[in-house]
């Protein structure tokens, strides 16, 4: 490094300092790994070569009890493969340096992260009590009205009979307060479109719609 550092102030003092171009700082950076880490030419690959103004004449890549030049120098900052290595190598005004050891290139490769869409689920069929299926047709003629919709355009995905865990009925309202008394009623979700709109019943109420639902009481298995 003193010798380059000697070299660079040597053409600069004498107005010799040459400009290199891309191509040939490339060459000389390939050549200049080559002979001194011993890497074949054709296993060279340039990854990056990246135009810069060097500071000083350590090109970037000071060395412990050496001084440098103050002087502006053109040049680049490459990053260079050669086999399993990735190596640093700076370049400007005609010499080239190799910043640090190489870096071992990483055999580990990222999985492509896999895109799952998931589909709507499918409408199911009308319930076989006849006491549900009042209830979702009070909830279907319900929505129908709130949405100005066709009823042919509203699908059922779920009716059951479930047990809420207080009076609100699974739609509680945070301004409110509720009898801790478990209630039976019944849970309807249809939907129109992508939107899923979901009904409740209990305590003798019709369905009614619940923006901000609770879940049930879970079933015991």
């Amino acid at each position: 490094m003193l010798w380059m550092g000697m070299i660079l102030a040597l053409q600069a003092s004498s107005g010799l300092l040459p400009e290199m171009s891309q191509d040939e700082a490339v060459t000389l950076a390939v050549m200049t790994l080559s002979v001194e880490e011993k890497v074949p030419v054709k296993t060279i690959k340039v990854l990056r070569a990246d135009p810069i103004e060097w500071p000083d004449t350590s090109l970037g890549c000071p060395q412990r009890g050496e001084s440098y030049l103050h002087l502006v120098i053109p040049g680049f900052r490459m990053i260079l493969s050669g086999g399993d290595l990735i190596y640093r190598v700076n370049v400007g005004g005609g010499q080239a340096v190799i910043c640090g050891e190489g870096v071992r290139l990483s055999r580990h490769v990222t999985p492509r992260r896999k895109v799952v869409t998931l589909e709507p689920p499918p409408p199911t069929g009308e319930p076989n009590d006849p006491k549900l299926q009042d209830l979702v047709r009070q909830a279907r003629e319900d929505l129908t009205e709130r949405l100005e919709v066709p009823s042919a355009r509203i699908e059922l995905l779920e009716a059951r009979e479930v047990t809420w865990p207080d009076s609100s009925l699974g739609c509680p309202k945070p301004e409110l307060s509720y009898l801790q008394v478990l209630q039976d009623g019944a849970l309807i979700r249809l939907r129109e479109g992508n939107k899923t709109y979901e009904y409740h019943s209990g305590a003798d109420k019709p369905p009614f719609y619940c923006e901000n639902p609770s879940k049930p009481v879970p079933q015991r298995k």
